[in-house]
């Protein structure tokens, strides 16, 4: 296992760093050949869903490489549009850009100052955290290359986590003061200020920031990260917390098992699951509704940082500080198989919407596109 005085310089979650995401200049390969960003495409279909049964036929399909960073050991994750069709990266200066995932070709201009961000269910929006100078949250139409409504204000401080509600209507933001805000996309305005606390009944704040937040399918509940029990600022006990949307309220008592920092968290689209990655090296599963540990992930040898369900919610992908990723039947508990490439830590991981490509983003510079070919 890393040094861990080595990781927390580098991804303590009191830095917003563990969710911040990296820009990159595109250059294209398969296994044996590198192309060009500007010449190359992806035929997604000749790629087929990745199911259970062919997960071992995975192979790397793509790369996105920083080619240009002196120092490619930012951290960074990655994001698909929900159609699939575009890639969102941030740079380690903060700026944002899209990309075309079929020609690799950079969409509209960076955007400054812009981590962590989050696409809008639609995917006509995006949201994201700007510190470069007004502290605020801009919500950014994709077409128009402009903001839809002035900036989100007034509490919005170093912002390390951002979600929307599946009907677009909500913004979930977890920052480094231990709150968890919500805000009524529309009108801007701010709808409650959930408090991470040791108890239902308490609102007391911790050490830490949320370094993930997660919407229930059903937009009703949102999942957020918890350090229980804090010595040294060395987390004994990294739990999860599910809350009421409409109330702000916390729904029973913490989803406790974990014994490190709780580092991701998210939904499996049927709304059945709920997975945690944790620092302890470890992926817990727990039943949505209520709310019971019904399996743990063993496999991976270091923090686990990224987490993503395919879209059929059989499979959950993860990515490791162990530099790999993993690919696990969440229906049997079973690994089915480990994706290698990467040369340092996996910080983020992603399904695209039609289940044909996993990509993964590491601290190696790269992103790396994977899929099962067509026969």
């Amino acid at each position: 296992m890393k040094h861990r005085l080595e990781q927390s310089n580098r991804f303590h979650p009191n830095f917003r760093t563990l969710l911040t995401l990296c820009v990159f200049t595109l250059a294209f390969h398969s296994t044996s050949t590198t192309l060009a960003g500007a010449t190359s495409t992806l035929q997604a279909g000749a790629l087929q869903p990745i199911t259970v049964s062919n997960a071992d036929q995975i192979k790397e399909v793509l790369t996105i490489r920083d080619q240009s960073a002196a120092d490619s050991s930012q951290s960074f994750a990655v994001a698909f549009s929900p159609d699939g069709k575009m890639l969102l990266t941030t740079g380690a200066d903060d700026s944002l850009q899209l990309w075309d995932v079929s020609s690799g070709q950079a969409i509209a201009q960076p955007i400054a100052g812009s981590s962590p961000a989050a696409f809008s269910p639609d995917g006509q929006t995006i949201a994201f955290f700007d510190a470069s100078s007004s502290s605020s949250v801009h919500l950014w139409n994709i077409a128009t290359a402009h903001d839809v409504r002035p900036p989100l204000t007034g509490g919005v401080a170093d912002v390390t986590s951002l979600a929307f509600s599946p009907d677009g209507k909500t913004l979930a933001m977890g920052s480094a003061d231990d709150l968890v805000r919500l805000w009524d996309v529309t009108s801007g305005t701010a709808l409650h200020e959930m408090h991470q606390s040791r108890d239902a009944n308490a609102l007391q704040d911790l050490v830490g920031s949320i370094s993930s937040v997660a919407f229930s399918p059903d937009g009703k509940t949102l999942a957020t990260t918890l350090c229980e029990d804090i010595v040294d600022t060395d987390c004994r006990q990294g739990d999860v917390q599910i809350w009421d949307v409409v109330t702000g309220k916390m729904i029973g008592e913490s989803l406790s098992g974990h014994t490190d920092w709780v580092a991701s968290v998210t939904f499996s689209p049927d709304g059945k699951l709920l997975a945690s990655g944790s620092w302890d090296s470890t992926i817990r599963l727990w039943d949505a509704a209520s709310h019971v540990d019904i399996g743990i992930l063993q496999s991976h040898t270091d923090s686990v940082i990224g987490l993503a369900f395919s879209p059929d919610s059989k499979i959950l992908v993860s990515g490791s500080w162990d530099n790999t990723v993993k690919l696990w039947d969440v229906g049997n508990d079973k690994l089915l198989t480990t994706l290698t490439g990467h040369s340092d830590s996996v910080i983020g991981v992603a399904f695209s919407s039609d289940g044909k490509l996993i990509a993964s983003a590491g601290q190696d510079g790269t992103v790396r596109l994977w899929g099962v070919r067509g026969q």
